[in-house]
C-alpha cells in the first residue's frame, strides 16, 4: 500500500489462487470466522482488493466448497472466467464460473491427460 506492508485480514494458513474482476481468490487452509459465519478450510472464497487494501471488513463470497468427498485441485482466473478443477470421489472434475461472484458450472471433461 502508499502506507507500505501491512498485515492482511487473512487466515494465517491461506493459498492466494489469484485475481478476476477486482476480488482475490484464496483457499484457507483452516476454518475462518468473519463475524458470525466460518469459512471451513479448503472452500475457494473471493474478497474485493478494495477492501484487502483499506483493511476494512472484509465480505468474503464463497465460490466453492467442497463436499466431504470433494477437494479443490486447482483455480485457474482468466481474463473474463475462472477455471476450478476438482476431485469428486476421486474423479477429476472441472467447473466453469463467468466470473468470481457467479455460480460454477460443471464442463465436461473429454480425453486424457499424457
Amino acid at each position: 500500500t502508499p502506507k507500505g506492508a501491512v498485515q492482511l485480514p487473512l487466515p494465517k494458513k491461506v493459498n492466494i489462487a489469484g485475481m478476476i474482476a477486482g476480488r482475490v481468490l484464496f483457499q484457507p487452509s483452516e476454518d475462518w470466522n468473519v463475524g458470525s459465519t466460518t469459512i471451513p478450510a479448503g472452500a475457494l472464497v473471493s474478497v474485493t482488493l478494495a477492501d484487502l487494501e483499506d483493511g476494512g471488513t472484509l465480505t468474503p463470497t464463497v465460490i466453492f466448497q467442497p463436499g466431504p468427498r470433494q477437494s479443490i485441485d486447482g483455480a485457474a482466473p482468466t481474463r473474463d472466467k475462472l477455471i476450478v478443477a476438482y476431485s469428486d470421489n476421486v474423479r477429476g472434475r472441472a467447473a466453469v464460473s463467468e466470473s468470481s461472484i457467479s455460480p460454477l458450472r460443471e464442463v465436461e471433461l473429454s480425453g486424457r491427460l499424457h
